[in-house]
């Protein structure tokens, strides 16, 4: 079996230490001088993908018919239910007269 421990030196240091720190430096001092030597990134490449706008954003006449007409057919329930109310009222009103 391998022994991977560090052997110490006369005076009192291990002899891997200082030379993976220096390596370590090293690597560290090379990856950034490449780094900044690099050109930025001048173009970008995408997909571009065209779909169908959803109905909610589709504009004028696309979806103000049916909504109008969904509207009239509302306004037509509530007054018929109103002039059902104003009659039993009356009604009521003529009972209570008696």
């Amino acid at each position: 079996m391998n022994d991977y421990k560090l052997k110490r030196s006369e005076n009192g240091t291990s002899q891997g230490t200082w030379r993976n720190v220096l390596v370590g430096v090293g690597l560290l001092t090379a990856g950034v001088w490449l780094g900044s030597a690099a050109p930025p990134p001048s173009e970008a490449w995408a997909e571009i993908r065209t779909t169908a706008p959803p109905e909610a954003f589709q504009s004028g006449g696309q979806l103000s018919v049916p909504i109008l007409k969904e509207i009239a057919a509302t306004l037509h329930q509530m007054d018929a239910r109103l002039s059902r109310l104003e009659a039993t009222a009356k009604q009521m009103q003529k009972q209570m007269a008696e």
